[in-house]
């Protein structure tokens, strides 16, 4: 069988190729507008968001792409959810992938997500 005329060679090397990744990102997150079509609306993202992903302040924050509400530090749930929450996320989270790349994924997928209704 021949080769496809569809197939692609990149030949950049791969710290091209991860810079290149990198500035398409940070571009895309700094020059996100918000638009309206339809029913469909998006906001513009926000610093919060971007102080969200990348500088979580607190437990909740930090651990909150896990599905964890916990809103008491000091009471009797945190300390029982605590060792749990550490656990869900060594086995639940790759070795390679960061926190901060979960929670990007989290504004953008669940009740954080910048699509509305």
């Amino acid at each position: 069988m021949g080769k496809s005329k569809f197939e692609f060679k990149d030949n950049r090397p791969f710290s091209k190729k991860a810079k290149d990744f990198v500035t398409m990102l940070l571009y895309c997150v700094i020059f996100w507008k918000g638009r309206k079509k339809g029913i469909i609306h998006t906001r513009s993202l926000e610093w919060g968001d971007l102080r969200y992903i990348f500088f979580p302040k607190d437990f909740a924050e930090k651990y909150g792409y896990l599905g964890t509400s916990v809103w008491n530090e000091a009471g009797v749930y945190f300390k029982a959810l605590y060792p749990l929450v550490l656990a869900l996320d060594y086995e639940a989270r790759p070795k390679w992938c960061p926190r901060w790349f979960l929670r990007f994924l989290d504004v953008f997928g669940s009740d954080r997500s910048i699509v509305t209704f």
